[in-house]
């Protein structure tokens, strides 16, 4: 059984694509960039560390995502 799909302006989307905004590691990574953004035009950081904690943020989330893909592609194979 699949996935019900929408169209929104010719893009077909699952409801798996939509759940993705709703995960622990996103609402996780967003809210640390916002706090590191808050804390840069306050002052209170340097826009150096700021950089830092953006690149960091994003490289976790990406290898997040790349291990539960390949947790998920290996369980399917298994």
């Amino acid at each position: 059984m699949s996935a019900p799909a929408v169209a929104v302006e010719g893009v077909l989307l699952t409801a798996r694509a939509e759940r993705k905004w709703a995960s622990r590691k996103v609402a996780v990574a967003i809210l640390v960039v916002l706090l590191a953004t808050l804390l840069c035009a306050w002052g209170r950081i340097a826009d150096t560390v700021w950089g830092d904690v953006v690149k960091w943020v994003t490289g976790l989330y990406m290898l997040g995502n790349f291990g539960s893909s390949a947790v998920e592609l290996l369980k399917g194979r298994a």
